[in-house]
């Protein structure tokens, strides 16, 4: 009997959930909640340190990154993977400037221990600051085979822990050469235990090789959100500065697109593949633009034999 007063009396102490001033807050606006066990996963080489070293850099000054707001707030950024030259260089690359709110532990320091998020530091950080804790990257600090659920289950629940003293966590991640793991790499309670996904990869028009003079267009594409509908972001490069907002393009309706490719035919004839081109110059697909010309009626022979040629008719 004393067992079920004692539960009744720790039920009745609990927060009351409905009348707790509870909401969601961002850390970078509408891409980190604040709280929360956010990762994001490339294909080495990517360039997913830079990203998230200018992250870093921008919460830890509470300067806007990619044109979104920031909360400023001390952030501590756990390297297991670069040697001081290169995390500098980056920071140089980045133009980030010192700065006391912006700590950077790496194999290099003196105690040279493992820090997990089961480290007692990672805990004390997390709850005395409740700031920004990033992991470059998962594997690195990881204990267990990361294909394994149970294994992986459990070394993410630390990442919970600290998430809830406060801290918004980052993990960086590596993709799979899979079709299964393109997103990911490992067992599919990486994913179950965070709460924003995004992957990162070369955007359209990037220069390709990941370099401080070289790192160009990039795009993050979320593959999970609990917090709010997931965004997308594309991003390019500007050395000396550091990222700056691209506008990804969005995929236009089936009525943009026919409004689109009609708007392409002029009076003048154009065959199928000069018109794919155009089309492609204008977002639409060379499928879409083949099938829109299945339905359009005025077609003719053109300068070649068998050669389909389509106008739009004059109007009077």
């Amino acid at each position: 009997m004393s067992h079920q007063k004692d539960i009744f009396k720790a039920l009745a102490a609990l927060p009351n959930v409905w009348q707790t001033d509870a909401q969601v807050e961002w850390v970078i606006e509408g891409m980190l909640p604040a709280g929360s066990v956010n990762m994001f996963s490339s294909e080495s080489g990517t360039g997913k340190t830079w990203v998230a070293y200018a992250m870093a850099g921008a919460v830890s000054r509470g300067e806007p990154f990619l044109d979104l707001t920031v909360k400023q707030m001390p952030t501590l950024y756990i390297d297991g993977e670069n040697p001081m030259g290169v995390v500098k260089d980056r920071l140089m690359g980045l133009g980030v400037p010192e700065t006391p709110n912006l700590h950077v532990w790496g194999g290099w320091n003196h105690d040279n221990l493992p820090f997990g998020p089961d480290d007692p530091r990672a805990e004390q950080f997390a709850g005395v600051t409740k700031g920004l804790i990033v992991w470059d990257s998962l594997i690195e600090f990881h204990p267990g085979e990361e294909v394994s659920a149970s294994e992986t289950r459990k070394y993410m629940k630390n990442f919970r822990k600290l998430a809830n003293l406060g801290a918004t966590i980052l993990i960086l991640h590596h993709a799979g050469k899979s079709a299964k793991s393109r997103q990911y790499r490992g067992s599919s309670d990486i994913k179950a235990s965070v709460d924003t996904a995004y992957t990162l990869e070369k955007a359209a028009g990037s220069l390709g090789v990941v370099a401080r003079d070289r790192l160009h267009r990039l795009k993050m594409t979320n593959f999970k959100s609990r917090f709010a509908e997931g965004r997308n972001f594309a991003m390019e490069f500007v050395a000396g500065e550091g990222f700056r907002n691209m506008e990804e393009p969005t995929k236009a309706d089936a009525k943009d697109k026919a409004a689109i490719l009609e708007s392409l035919l002029t009076e003048d004839p154009i065959n199928g593949t000069d018109f794919k081109k155009k089309a492609q110059n204008h977002k639409v697909s060379r499928s879409d633009a083949e099938s829109f010309l299945k339905n359009w009626p005025h077609q003719g022979p053109g300068s070649k034999p068998n050669e389909k040629v389509y106008w739009r008719p004059k109007t009077e």
